[in-house]
This record gives C-alpha cells, sequence and structure tokens, in this order.
C-alpha cells in the first residue's frame, strides 16, 4: 500500500529475489521510519493529522 512513509517495490510472483532489489526496500523502509514523528510528539498530541479523504477509517 502506498502512502506518505513508504511505496512498495514491485514483486513478480515465481521470481528470484535479488539482493540489490532486497537492499533497496530495506533502505525505504529504514527511510519511511525516520519520517514517523516521535514517540514524545504522540504522546503530547503536537503532530498534526490529514483528514483521510479515501474514506477507508471513518
Amino acid at each position: 500500500m502506498t502512502n506518505s512513509y513508504f511505496t512498495p517495490g514491485s514483486v513478480t510472483k515465481g521470481t528470484l529475489a535479488r539482493a540489490s532489489s532486497i537492499n533497496a526496500q530495506l533502505t525505504a523502509i529504514g527511510s519511511a521510519f525516520d519520517k514517523v514523528p516521535p514517540q514524545l510528539e504522540l504522546e503530547q498530541n503536537r503532530v498534526a493529522y490529514a483528514a483521510d479523504t479515501l474514506g477507508r477509517y471513518g
């Protein structure tokens, strides 16, 4: 699922996983975690959230 934190790469069933592709995915996941607000800001409700315009969550 694409979101503002992470955009997954394409995976084709039945193909070999290349080390370069796996490393790129792991790097992207690590970068996504860098974008997550710090725990203290979350606990103090200091994080601005955007409305979900797709209506999936409410």
